[in-house]
């Protein structure tokens, strides 16, 4: 049995229970679980357990939590809750998603024109949201997509992701980036940021 088998069923904030281990990203460990008050669906995000003892992580990761729970947007993944565990674990609670990442789609060619043009407003419609709060997201890419099928809409986005995200310091950011140090996908970045 491995350490997530033991982990399933258990309870976190004394309110969500873990239901089955999703996937790993960059810095979590991503649950279905559910919100045994309400009843619902929910994700579950905890920080990776090799990142435990790296405090930069730890930082990215509760800002990841506070900037998404206090920004509102449609596109936008919504955060149910976040804190520690009794061993000072950080976890997100967010909406649970059904779809699939926008690279996925990529990779089969499937989108018409009319849609790439639909969630690129959309993206953008986020993104613009969060630069209003002084947010920058830094890790924008397929992977950071996801779509969801809304009331028909089989593209409704929702951007994921703002563990690089950079709160500007005029907005009371704190700076977690060394200067010359670049984050996200080189791929994906603007030129400018590159040079």
């Amino acid at each position: 049995m491995s350490n997530k088998d033991e982990m399933i069923g258990g309870v976190l904030a004394g309110r969500y229970e873990l239901v089955a281990h999703i996937e790993e990203g960059r810095f979590g460990e991503f649950w279905a679980a559910k919100d045994l008050k309400k009843g619902e669906e929910v994700a579950v995000k905890l920080l990776k357990p090799e990142l435990f003892s790296d405090p930069e992580a730890f930082k990215r990761f509760e800002r990841e939590a506070e900037l998404l729970s206090e920004l509102r947007h449609p596109n936008l993944l919504r955060v149910v809750d976040h804190g520690r565990t009794p061993t000072d674990v950080p976890f997100v609670i967010t909406e649970y998603l059904r779809g699939r990442l926008l690279s996925e789609d990529i990779s089969d060619l499937s989108m018409s024109v009319d849609e790439v043009t639909n969630v690129a407003a959309q993206i953008a419609a986020v993104l613009y949201a969060a630069h209003r709060e002084g947010i920058v997201h830094r890790g924008i890419n397929p992977d950071a997509i996801f779509l969801c099928q809304v009331y028909g809409d089989k593209h409704h986005v929702k951007v994921l992701d703002f563990g690089l995200a950079h709160l500007d310091e005029m907005y009371g950011g704190e700076q977690l980036t060394q200067v010359g140090q670049r984050l996200g996908q080189v791929e994906y970045m603007a030129p400018e940021y590159i040079e």
